[in-house]
């Protein structure tokens, strides 16, 4: 899934309410950073500037912030409305 995250709107260091594995966020955060353009062009800068921007790892990361996202919105939903997590596919995630 794609995030609501842009070279104009970047992902924040620390994660919204709500999301898993916060050490994973900020390691995702990084690596979305590392693999945006390099300043004038449309070439990734973390792949030496090989790849065209939006390269792969980019897409990569941005899926999983996305994912995160939307699994943390699932999360809050759930327990503001006191609903179960199984109801939201969420309770395999919890206990991992």
């Amino acid at each position: 899934m794609k995030s609501p995250y842009s070279l104009k709107n970047l992902p924040p260091d620390d994660p919204p309410a709500g999301v898993i594995c916060p050490g994973l966020w900020t390691m995702q955060v990084r690596y979305w950073r590392l693999h945006t353009p390099r300043p004038g062009t449309k070439r990734c800068q973390e792949c030496k500037g090989t790849a065209a921007w939006p390269c792969h790892s980019w897409l990569c990361y941005d899926g999983l912030l996305g994912d995160a996202v939307e699994a943390s919105r699932r999360r809050e939903a759930a327990s503001s409305t006191n609903e179960p997590a199984e109801a939201y596919g969420l309770a395999a995630l919890a206990r991992a």
